[in-house]
């Protein structure tokens, strides 16, 4: 049999997770890097010449290459900040002759002097929300003062938009990364393939780590007597126990923590819950010995069993060895399990 072709479906499907996380962080960049572009596009490759009274009075918008003059007043300005470290500043550029004024972002130190003539080229951006608020409160000064300004728009000092070809080239790479996590959506998460227990197998009757795969009904209490509760949950590769129970019956458990933790470092608490799958000859519909095809192949037992609403259900429980999964498979045939071919007793 040819293992090839399933171990790569499994190995993909396995990739689910990681490519679930990675696909949204490209998909928010993707979304960005749109909206950058069609910045990109409304631009031309040569700032425009505005009046500071244009963009005072709203006249140019958001997100427009432009170059303006006018004097830098030094001495007029706000701190950007972060974990308190100065991360840019604003000042504010007036025109002398009308008393406009707009306020310039700038991540570099400023000159040592009150004021000079300048031309600033960058793009206008809307002021956030939080120093809107602080910009607002000056209004009334810089009126007393002679000045009119504005506190929804702001220029960012050498700010170009970007170059629209590179724009294309990242979105489109972004889209086909995008595109293939979306693909890893349509691969099996779980891939198991029936395969008889080759001949001569020795049934191990040592410990061995169990792992089950399948929707595993929760339990209300385990002693004195075991009570289900209400709620089901789907299990994958968990590491799982075999409890044999009276009547011929098997109970396949699974005891989960989930713990909480903050930042993923710092521990909050634990939630314990008890889950379990019962089966027995009477309502199990067939035994398959097998692999459980992924990252690391495990040999495998698939039952198909009849649940307490009458529902097939689908249990699947690996093995680290081949001689762990064919001493399960004995210990079933010796319950009353009707085990499919490839038992080690027809091996």
């Amino acid at each position: 049999m040819d293992e090839t072709w399933p171990r790569r479906l499994a190995r993909i499907g396995a990739l689910k997770p990681y490519a679930l996380g990675i696909g949204v962080v490209a998909l928010v960049v993707l979304v960005s890097l749109i909206s950058t572009l069609q910045t990109a596009l409304n631009n031309p490759t040569e700032p425009q010449r505005v009046q500071i009274g244009q963009l005072v009075r709203g006249e140019i918008g958001k997100n427009r290459y432009v170059s303006v003059a006018g004097i830098a007043l030094y001495q007029l300005t706000y701190e950007e900040t972060e974990n308190e470290k100065r991360v840019a500043t604003l000042y504010g550029l007036v025109n002398v002759a009308t008393g406009e004024l707009i306020l310039v972002r700038t991540t570099q130190p400023l000159p040592n002097v009150e004021q000079e003539a300048v031309t600033i080229t960058g793009m206008t951006h809307s002021v956030p929300t939080d120093y809107r608020t602080v910009i607002e409160g000056d209004l009334p000064m810089l009126t007393e003062a002679g000045l009119t300004a504005t506190a929804d728009l702001y220029l960012a000092d050498g700010e170009k938009p970007g170059k629209a070809n590179t724009l294309i080239l990242g979105i489109t790479a972004l889209g086909l990364l995008v595109l293939l996590c979306a693909a890893t959506l349509f691969f099996p998460s779980t891939v198991f393939r029936p395969q008889p227990v080759a001949a001569g197998t020795v049934p191990a009757s040592g410990t061995s780590v169990i792992k089950a795969t399948g929707r595993l009904q929760k339990l209300k209490q385990l002693e004195p007597s075991i009570e289900t509760g209400r709620g089901t949950r789907r299990f994958r590769e968990a590491n799982a126990s075999l409890v044999p129970m009276e009547a011929q019956r098997l109970m396949v458990y699974i005891h989960y923590v989930l713990r909480q933790t903050l930042y993923g470092i710092i521990p909050l608490g634990r939630q314990e819950s008890h889950w379990a799958a019962i089966v027995d000859p009477s309502h199990t519909r067939d035994v398959e010995p097998g692999k459980l095809y992924g990252w690391r192949d495990r040999w495998a037992v698939q039952m198909r069993y009849q649940d307490e609403k009458s529902k097939l259900q689908a249990l699947i429980l690996s093995f680290d060895d081949a001689g762990a999964q064919a001493g399960f498979l004995k210990a079933l045939q010796e319950m009353g399990f009707s085990v499919g071919g490839g038992s080690p007793a027809s091996a």
